[in-house]
């Protein structure tokens, strides 16, 4: 939370004055939800979400956008760390589909606003 505090705060004052600019945040899908062992990383989580929806509406009349994308567990070496039982890391998300997904959202110029965007895994059986 800390990172994306200091990085907005940074690079907002130069989005201000172009009146242009987009801001994602990647969250988890543990914003949402609280997990056992897990009560620093999903308060972080729920931080950022909340930062998120306040500063897209504290920059929106600077034409600067704010996402908060909150995929579920993700291939990445903290997601190899064995929370539970329930969870198969052969199921998580693929880090390169989420930056797709980023990029594709961050290209729009339109009218068009994305504020919160959950990624979950589509299981197919």
């Amino acid at each position: 939370f800390r990172s994306a505090f200091i990085f907005t705060k940074e690079f907002a004052t130069g989005m201000v004055q172009n009146k242009w600019g987009r801001i994602v945040n990647i969250g988890s899908s543990s914003a949402y939800n609280g997990y056992k062992n897990t009560s620093l990383y999903c308060a972080s989580k729920h931080a950022l979400l909340g930062f998120s929806r306040s500063m897209s509406k504290e920059l929106h009349d600077h034409k600067i956008r704010v996402c908060n994308i909150s995929p579920s567990s993700i291939k990445t070496n903290m997601g190899k760390i064995p929370l539970s039982t329930y969870q198969d890391f052969n199921t998580f998300l693929d880090p390169d589909e989420i930056a797709e997904v980023v990029v594709f959202l961050s290209s729009f110029d339109s009218t068009m606003e994305f504020k919160e965007i959950a990624l979950n895994r589509f299981d197919i059986q």
